[in-house]
């Protein structure tokens, strides 16, 4: 091994791949970082939108009315503007968002109303969220910053 000073910042798994490189004589493999599975994303996806959905429906009554009670609307009101002008920001003639921009602006015609129904409220947050998970890469590279209203919206429906 050759006698070179190591700086601070190297790390120890810098210095591993160095001297496996140096015995073994040639390049350790580079693994791409951030690559990952489809078939695993896509599968803890489902998983995670199937815990949401089961720990609703184990909620007893007074648990389901209480959390109803928590719902603050106003916030949600700004929420949903807020995701309403990210989406109108996207070419209108793309097809790919059309789903979810539906889903957005019949929840907020929803929170506009007076006499709002929270459970539906509830059930249109949920459709929303489920939406903006499977479009979230597509999103994300778009520039929307639907991490933010994903965790927002789970936190506000108690599926965090």
């Amino acid at each position: 091994m050759t006698n070179k000073r190591l700086s601070k910042t190297q790390d120890i798994n810098q210095i591993a791949v160095e001297i496996l490189e140096e015995a073994v004589g040639e390049p350790a493999p580079i693994t791409p970082v951030g690559k990952k599975n489809p078939a695993a994303v896509d599968l803890g996806r489902v998983s995670d939108l199937k815990g949401g959905a089961a720990r609703a429906k184990g909620l007893s009554l007074k648990k389901r009315k209480a959390r109803e009670k928590k719902l603050d609307i106003g916030r949600a009101k700004s929420l949903v503007e807020e995701i309403s002008e990210n989406l109108a920001a996207l070419p209108q003639d793309s097809a790919k968002y059309a789903q979810l921009r539906a889903e957005v602006e019949d929840l907020k015609a929803m929170l506009g109303r007076t006499d709002a129904h929270l459970p539906l409220i509830e059930d249109r947050m949920k459709s929303v969220h489920a939406l903006s998970d499977r479009a979230a890469v597509e999103l994300r590279a778009d520039g929307i910053r639907v991490g933010i209203f994903l965790s927002e919206i789970g936190r506000m429906l108690g599926l965090d």
